[in-house]
């Protein structure tokens, strides 16, 4: 690095410039000592330009999914703050890496590499962003060759297995606190294809919800019976045949109902490929369908209140 210029910003200006609050600027200055600020007479922290930049270079990349302790490695390394926009794009090319490996991994029957690769990213990423930008895709690369004859049931039963495990654990490691609002997630009566909800699940549980997820191929009077027992602030369902849109249509109107006639607020989100392509189902459902697209799901929960 360059010969350091003095400070004459304060924290509190830091963390509006930034948008990185005060404790954290604390605690990167002392665990990484990557922020190192001058101190003024009175004693008070004061940060220089090039203090600012390497912190919003760090934000930037905490914000794409980076760890903390990996972007201070990046740093080091490279030992200059490069521009925001290809550090974008290195993390893109390590997913599209990563995913590139898992694929070939799955393809062999290798779960130990799947595996290592798996770890990998989890080191390098956030949970949430290796379930949406990493696992997610490769679901749909795999559905899509299976579409197409271009993969086995076998193969496709070998992921979706791998997958499943991994996605589950990712969930039951997130805290599950009672007086959060509380979530239900399930698969409607004949519907087996989980992983997207369990990836939306991770979503809201890491957004402040309590999940409580039912899984696959839940019978409709028990969805009824644990939603009046329970009464969640949202029930999040999962369709991804096309086969069973009509009857979740009709799950969707009995649980309006449900939270009309016993008065407590409610809200249904739906998802999957049944309903992708089917706009007469979206328009039936309005504000209930949601899009498989963290930009989806964000606007979805925007709207919630």
């Amino acid at each position: 690095m360059s010969t350091k210029d003095h400070g004459f910003y304060n924290i509190k200006a830091v963390e509006k410039m930034t948008g990185v609050a005060a404790g954290t600027l604390r605690v990167w200055e002392h665990r990484y000592q990557v922020i190192q600020p001058d101190r003024n007479k009175a004693g008070y922290r004061v940060y220089s330009q090039e203090d600012v930049q390497t912190i919003q270079w760090l934000a930037q990349q905490v914000k794409n999914g980076v760890t903390i302790g990996q972007a201070v490695k990046m740093l080091h390394q490279h030992d200059v703050l490069r521009p925001i926009s290809p550090l974008v794009d290195t993390g893109k090319d390590a997913l599209g890496e990563l995913h590139r490996r898992i694929v070939l991994a799955l393809d062999d029957y290798d779960e130990q590499k799947a595996s290592a690769a798996m770890e990998e990213a989890l080191s390098l990423f956030s949970m949430e962003r290796v379930a949406v930008e990493l696992i997610l895709p490769i679901l749909q690369e795999l559905g899509e060759r299976w579409a197409r004859r271009e993969l086995s049931v076998a193969h496709e039963h070998f992921a979706s297995n791998f997958f499943r495990a991994r996605l589950a654990a990712m969930l039951c490691a997130l805290p599950a606190n009672r007086d959060l609002p509380l979530v239900l997630a399930a698969c409607v009566s004949g519907e087996h294809h989980d992983l997207g909800l369990l990836i939306f699940s991770i979503y809201l549980r890491r957004r402040g919800f309590r999940v409580i997820y039912l899984g696959q191929d839940l019978p409709t009077d028990d969805l009824y019976e644990v939603v009046g027992e329970l009464r969640p602030r949202i029930v999040s369902l999962s369709v991804g045949s096309r086969l069973l849109v009509p009857e979740v249509l009709l799950i969707h109107d009995q649980l309006k109902d449900m939270s009309k006639r016993g008065a407590f607020p409610m809200r249904v989100c739906i998802g999957g490929r049944g309903l992708d392509y089917d706009m007469e189902a979206q328009e039936h459902l309005k504000g209930a369908y949601v899009a498989g697209s963290i930009e989806s799901w964000d606007n979805w929960l925007r709207a919630l209140d």
